[in-house]
């Protein structure tokens, strides 16, 4: 009731006419479509090989941008921690240190939304940094703001002034 399997050597299998003349009228790639082949694969591995710096450049912008992000909400916070109170009004202009020669960080507290205004501050942190000679894309900004608000005090009169 088992099938029988015969084992035919491999030199006594007999193709098939079609078969047989595929095998014997194939004479593999001649020189010209070798050259065809191998010049579309230079050219694909030139297009791609000229994308690394364009990638490399805009990686270290992000990594700037980041940078002057973190930079920019830890000043914040450190604004946020301060008070209000403690808050004076103006502009102070200073560099980060891990950003490009050139870089500025410009923090700016003003009453908000007019300068009558008593209970709210606006505190901007704007930092900026220059592109290279090579590279003008690499330059960027990076902007926050938050508004800090005068504490209520037991007892005080609440009022709005905006």
């Amino acid at each position: 009731m088992g099938m029988e399997c015969t084992i035919v050597p491999f030199g006594s299998i007999r193709l098939g006419t079609a078969m047989r003349r595929a095998v014997t009228n194939s004479r593999g790639m001649t020189l010209v479509e070798i050259l065809v082949a191998v010049s579309i694969l230079s050219i694909a591995v030139i297009v791609l090989a000229s994308l690394f710096p364009v990638a490399i450049n805009y990686q270290q912008k992000a990594t700037y941008t980041r940078i002057a992000a973190l930079d920019a909400m830890g000043t914040l916070d450190g604004a946020m921690v301060a008070g209000f109170d403690n808050l004076d009004l103006g502009s102070t202009t200073s560099t980060t240190a891990d950003l490009p020669a050139g870089n500025t960080k410009t923090i700016t507290v003003q009453a908000y939304p007019t300068s009558d205004c008593t209970s709210l501050k606006l505190v901007t942190v704007r930092i900026s940094w220059p592109g290279t000679a090579k590279v003008k894309y690499l330059a960027g900004e990076v902007v926050y703001r938050t508004l800090i608000a005068k504490p209520y005090k037991e007892g005080s009169e609440i009022h709005a002034d905006i």
